[in-house]
């Protein structure tokens, strides 16, 4: 795949790789607020979603930060909703 891109492609692609790899895992928060463990007693964390093609178009830094944090706020309140599902009647 990364034969077909340009080299100013690359040198994206890997700022890109780079600045999405110092994110930290979003931990998995109960219905109550309290973080999900797993079987070994360590902290659950969920896959973020991440739009790349809207984060590729941004043309300044404060709109990546801005899409970003709209993004965490997205994936929360998905994780919010899944929770709620699985919640006991």
């Amino acid at each position: 795949k990364d034969e077909a891109l340009s080299d100013e492609e690359r040198v994206g692609l890997a700022k890109l790789q780079s600045y999405v790899g110092k994110f930290e895992p979003t931990r998995y928060i109960t219905k109550t607020g309290t973080p999900a463990l797993d079987s070994q007693g360590r902290p659950q964390v969920e896959a973020r979603y991440i739009n790349t093609k809207a984060l590729l178009e941004c043309e300044r830094k404060t709109e990546c930060k801005e899409l970003l944090d709209n993004m965490a706020d997205f994936g929360d309140k998905l994780l919010k909703i899944v929770a709620d599902q699985r919640a006991p009647k």
